[in-house]
């Protein structure tokens, strides 16, 4: 049979160990929350930006400024010779 002290130390340890575990979840809790928020607040400023871009491709001309479509669309190409 154990002494009561060799019990009482274990109980002891038991708890100083619990304690630490706890600590440890509640600082990888908070991490991991930390964690999501950055992700969410990056892939918001990725649609942003891609929403911007694509407002900003379909404003542009799709034919060249100096000379709008016309009948014959080989003249409004470029040479690549």
């Amino acid at each position: 049979m154990a002494s009561l002290s060799a019990v009482l130390d274990e109980a002891c340890n038991c708890r100083r160990q619990n304690m630490l575990l706890r600590a440890d979840l509640s600082r990888l809790r908070s991490e991991h929350a930390r964690a999501r928020q950055v992700h969410a607040d990056r892939r918001r400023s990725c649609e942003q930006m891609m929403l911007h871009a694509t407002l900003k491709r379909s404003a542009l001309p799709s034919w060249p400024v100096w000379s709008g479509p016309t009948g014959d669309v080989r003249l409004t190409l470029v040479s690549l010779e």
